[in-house]
């Protein structure tokens, strides 16, 4: 969620959620970027669902902002609903997008009968993909389909859809998916209208209508705009998240199957489906809003990373826009392209869970005799370093791997984030940042190569000697 803040410096800032020892409610920290958590723009203390500001540790002076109660209710109500979902909130970013060059837009009108937007999802070719396997908290039921179709009998004008075009001429839409799914299906002939205000006479199936009915709706006219090809891959994403109004907004994985190929959904469906990832987080990471399928393309993303010239140390820190883009350039791969991801994905999670047991990618607490004292959720740092480092094992590496102990490197890991305030920090504050990430997956392979004693096979290694430099650039 974005909430831009004026101040008095124009610096991004991120926000942090820091346990208050005193008291029962959490604190959020507002930060910049650049700044330590010793110095915040403001403390927030957030009761019955709205923040307060702790007057006395706050640098309010900093803050121009004359809509700062709204914007701080916005937020809440985002904390809250991520709380809800066991989100990380660190994720939460708070600041201006970055700006891009609104010439490179490029968008056109146009209008399709209802008639050529079915024949367009029923053609050989799909013309229209309405994702069959896209996944919503909330889908139409009959009666809020029915309603739409009396709509359109009687003549009400549809709202605006909006579809992104792809360089083969395909549609996928990205505004008024369930709009579009509930006319197609009562056009194919999947459900009774009912529940109708005006037009008890047609609690029919759509072959079952009067002729004047059908040929009404075969002649709606639809308004849409589409996104054309030609848009750069940021700017139309940008797009997408600021027209994106139906029902409940998609999230940022829910816009990337809007947008991505037939052979990358099927792939992080199968990977996320997979026993060894069900296994490997004990089936805490749900998908109902494509949470899971987020996990498994950052292992695509971090894997392809380190395995390029440039090496993980070229993340930029902006998680979204780095996947956005991923995204786009595997859109049209075959199947092949994407096999290794998949046999790589499961050998991570089986190995994973073999060390680590039901604390695989979670933060590991112990106590003074080395016993786990809780189980935490699923860190997304934690998820990425391991379950990439891990997928370069060789079948060789992997038979001596399963000879060690179940939960082996528990309290190795355990170990490391307790006595290491670097690693224990950078897993709990702003785990998307760059430093954060480089940190995680430097440290997470030495810990792994000192313990299982086999070096890593990878094209472009981590450079340890960055790691040691971020250390004493934090000391």
């Amino acid at each position: 969620m974005d909430i831009s803040l004026d101040l008095k410096r124009g610096k991004d800032t991120r926000l942090f959620l820091i346990k208050n020892q005193d008291k029962d409610n959490d604190y959020l920290l507002l930060k910049d970027f650049d700044s330590g958590l010793n110095s915040p723009i403001l403390y927030l203390e957030l009761i019955n669902g709205k923040f307060t500001i702790n007057q006395s540790k706050s640098n309010m002076d900093l803050i121009t902002d004359m809509d700062l109660d709204a914007k701080l209710d916005a937020l809440a109500l985002r904390v809250t609903e991520a709380v809800q979902n066991g989100e990380d909130i660190n994720d939460i970013v708070v600041g201006d997008e970055k700006p891009y060059d609104p010439s490179k837009i490029r968008c056109e009108s146009r209008n399709f009968s209802l008639k050529q937007v079915y024949d367009m999802i029923e053609s050989e070719s799909h013309d229209i993909d309405l994702h069959p396997d896209f996944q919503r908290n909330v889908v139409w039921d009959n009666l809020r389909k029915s309603r739409l179709i009396e709509s359109i009998i009687l003549g009400v004008p549809l709202p605006m859809f909006y579809f992104a075009e792809d360089e083969n001429g395909q549609l996928s839409i990205i505004d008024g998916l369930q709009r579009l799914n509930a006319i197609y299906e009562f056009m194919s002939g999947k459900f009774s209208l009912v529940g109708l205000e005006y037009l008890d006479n047609c609690k029919t199936k759509f072959e079952g209508l009067e002729v004047k009915y059908k040929r009404r709706i075969n002649m709606t006219q639809i308004s849409c705009i589409v996104i054309l090809p030609e848009s750069p891959a940021e700017v139309k994403y940008n797009i997408f998240r600021r027209i994106n109004t139906g029902g409940r907004p998609l999230n940022s994985q829910e816009l990337r199957n809007c947008m991505s190929g037939q052979n990358l959904r099927a792939t992080l469906k199968e990977m996320v489906d997979s026993k060894e990832f069900i296994q490997a987080t004990s089936g805490s990471v749900k998908d109902i809003r494509m949470d899971a399928q987020e996990l498994a393309l950052r292992f695509i993303y971090f894997r392809d990373l380190l395995l390029s010239k440039k090496g993980i140390e070229s993340y930029n820190g902006s998680i979204d826009s780095e996947l956005d883009k991923l995204t786009d350039s595997l859109k049209r791969k075959g199947l092949d392209t994407f096999k290794i991801y998949v046999s790589s994905f499961k050998k991570s999670m089986k190995l994973a869970f073999h060390l680590f047991g039901d604390h695989a990618f979670r933060r590991i607490f112990l106590n003074k005799s080395n016993q786990t004292i809780k189980r935490s959720i699923i860190n997304k740092a934690l998820f990425s370093s391991i379950s990439v480092l891990l997928s370069f094992y060789t079948d060789a590496d992997v038979k001596k791997i399963l000879q060690k102990p179940n939960g082996f490197l528990i309290v190795p890991f355990g170990q490391a984030m307790s006595d290491d305030n670097n690693y224990k920090r950078y897993l709990s504050y702003g785990t998307n940042g760059k430093q954060n990430i480089v940190y995680s997956f430097g440290k997470a392979q030495q810990l792994l190569e000192n313990n299982l004693g086999i070096k890593m096979q990878i094209v472009s290694p981590l450079l340890l000697a960055e790691l040691e430099s971020l250390n004493s650039d934090i000391r």
